[in-house]
């Protein structure tokens, strides 16, 4: 099946853990605000037909006057968003083109993505129809109730979720079909969710934790050493012994 994927962004959230004056999207991390650095690694991606980034209306005019001009270049279609992440979701979906028939979303806030989980993600999406990249969970985890550890939990089979998440476009499409009904939307964390409970599977694309989502300021630090990480290494300029061997 030949990919036409819309790339919903969700960045539409409060930021009430950031902490900062600054909506968490609009915080420079590497030079440039988060959003756009989650948005830079599907720009040369030949499958992605269109990207969708859902906004708090608040930040309308924020959005245009400091950040028009990278969305207008690269074609970025700007909806508002919900009360909840996936009300903001479905209002992105009802904007998909018709020539789309996988749809991947992702958060503002995940910047630290390599291009063979895009790859491999979309792969996956397309043969089986849901997939989503997730991260085995190592460590020890414990149930607390009250202050007070009731639990250790075991953490074999246990994955963390991660973005993006990559569905068939009837798959997604019927999923949120059924959010009305939904009683409690808060409790919808990610699309997964949604997707299970249509009785749909969805795989994984194993991934690690450099796939980092930032919550709070004292992850951008760590978010900006791992980009640094992915940036392609600079050939040392040769010195003049080696030179002379040429």
């Amino acid at each position: 099946m030949e990919q036409n994927v819309a790339l919903i962004v969700c960045g539409a959230g409060q930021s009430s853990r950031f902490g900062k004056k600054t909506k968490k999207i609009f915080h420079k991390v590497g030079g440039s605000a988060l959003f756009i650095k989650a948005i830079e690694p599907f720009l040369s991606h030949d499958s992605v037909k269109q990207i969708i980034l859902t906004i708090d209306a608040a930040d309308q005019e924020k959005l245009e006057i400091n950040h028009g001009a990278f969305c207008d270049f690269n074609g970025i279609k700007v909806v508002h968003g919900g009360k909840e992440r996936c009300e903001s979701v479905n209002n992105a979906l009802q904007t998909l083109r018709d020539d789309i028939n996988l749809v991947a979303i992702h958060d503002a806030a995940r910047c630290c993505i390599k291009r063979k989980w895009i790859d491999e993600v979309f792969d996956t999406a397309a043969q089986t129809g849901a997939a989503m990249l997730a991260a085995p969970v190592t460590a020890t985890l414990k149930k607390v109730e009250d202050g007070i550890i009731t639990a250790t939990v075991e953490r074999d089979g246990m994955y963390e979720a991660q973005t993006p998440q990559v569905f068939r476009r009837d798959i997604i499409e019927k999923a949120y079909a059924r959010l009305d009904g939904h009683e409690d939307k808060a409790a919808v964390s990610d699309d997964s969710i949604l997707v299970e409970n249509i009785g749909e599977k969805v795989h994984i694309v194993k991934t690690d934790y450099s796939n980092l989502k930032i919550t709070v300021p004292g992850d951008i630090p760590i978010v900006e050493a791992v980009l640094k990480t992915f940036a392609p290494k600079k050939q040392a300029p040769l010195g003049a012994f080696e030179e002379a061997q040429w």
